[in-house]
């Protein structure tokens, strides 16, 4: 074998090395540490849920880090695994005495880092992506909001607005599992109506208050002219 014939099968050799390498390369896929990498395709893997069952699914997922991806067979997706806020408001609603009420509240929901729930959430959500889940996050704690603010009066939830926020929350649960989400927190923001019916409701306490804050202030003035009057006298008497 001629040099020449040798350093061609050395170039073809380096070139195929190259070509190789750079397929292996592009077919390696990486997410970030709140990130799953569901991938698609292939054999089917047998999982077993939490009641022990046992199931077949056609992907296979990794929570953060990488993993090589066969190239014409497997499909790659991401979920997200940060948490996700969002404000909720209802449109008018009747409370369990009648009167019709608007509530904002707070919430924070993640995929739960359970294999189950990852399984669930990429189940229920791939593709769509965390505007997905956001929305049909919102829709189950709008709706729940209502079935509670029609079993609460508006005194109730206007004064205790944890106990509104837990039972919202005991609500939802359920739907959120089965979706592999965990609510994080859920907290009333505010609650108005167009009657009037909220400000009536507060004007005895801001009466009391300012009825509480006229008595302070005479009964500190009645004291200051005591305290003046006793000090003139304790002159009187110097003198």
């Amino acid at each position: 074998m001629s040099f020449v014939s040798q350093l061609i099968i050395i170039g073809l050799i380096v070139v195929l090395v190259a070509l190789i390498s750079f397929l292996l390369a592009k077919q390696y896929r990486k997410v970030g540490p709140n990130e799953v990498l569901i991938i698609s395709g292939g054999r089917k893997r047998t999982v077993i849920e939490p009641d022990g069952t046992k199931r077949k699914i056609g992907y296979r997922y990794r929570v953060g880090g990488g993993t090589f991806v066969i190239p014409f067979i497997e499909s790659v997706s991401t979920l997200p695994m940060e948490v996700i806020a969002m404000d909720i408001k209802t449109p008018e609603v009747h409370t369990h005495s009648g009167v019709p009420v608007m509530v904002t509240a707070t919430a924070q929901v993640k995929i739960d880092s359970s294999d189950h729930a990852i399984r669930q959430a990429a189940e229920q959500f791939l593709g769509l992506g965390r505007e997905g889940i956001r929305d049909v996050s919102m829709t189950i704690l709008e709706g729940k909001m209502r079935d509670v603010i029609g079993s609460m009066t508006v005194e109730d939830i206007y004064r205790n607005r944890h106990v509104f926020a837990q039972k919202v929350i005991e609500l939802s649960q359920g739907d959120f599992e089965r979706m592999g989400l965990t609510i994080l927190s859920f907290s009333l923001k505010d609650i108005s109506d167009t009657q009037g019916y909220l400000d009536a409701l507060g004007k005895p306490q801001i009466a009391a208050a300012k009825r509480d804050a006229v008595i302070a202030e005479a009964e500190t003035e009645k004291e200051a002219i005591i305290k003046s009057s006793q000090a003139r006298k304790e002159g009187e008497v110097a003198r």
